[in-house]
């Protein structure tokens, strides 16, 4: 198996343990990518393939956020209010949920 096809792998098993808020998993995965993205550069993805993987990180970004923030508000009392920054895309903000009676 390639690098590149290690580290698309990678992105998928990435996913999964998102979806299924497998924190360790996560965290465990971090070293393994960045062994493989330091084997990438010895054969760099071509510009198709490299936009492939940008496409896949960026999803997983999002879902990590999200797991993230869901943490966040169970441990910390947050409640996440979508709003929208300057581009018209929802940023997530906190605030705290913490009211006297």
């Amino acid at each position: 198996m390639t690098p590149l096809e290690q580290f698309s792998t990678l992105l998928d098993v990435e996913r999964k343990a998102a979806l299924a808020a497998d924190v360790d998993t996560l965290a465990a995965l971090q070293d393994h990518k960045a062994a493989v993205l330091a084997e990438m550069e010895s054969d760099p993805p071509t510009a198709q393939q490299q936009a492939e993987i940008v496409r896949k990180a960026h999803a997983n970004i999002g879902l990590v956020r999200q797991l993230a923030e869901l943490h966040r508000a169970l441990l910390v009392g947050e409640a996440a209010a979508p709003t929208y920054g300057p581009r018209g895309v929802t940023v997530m903000e906190t605030t705290l949920s913490l009211r006297r009676p």
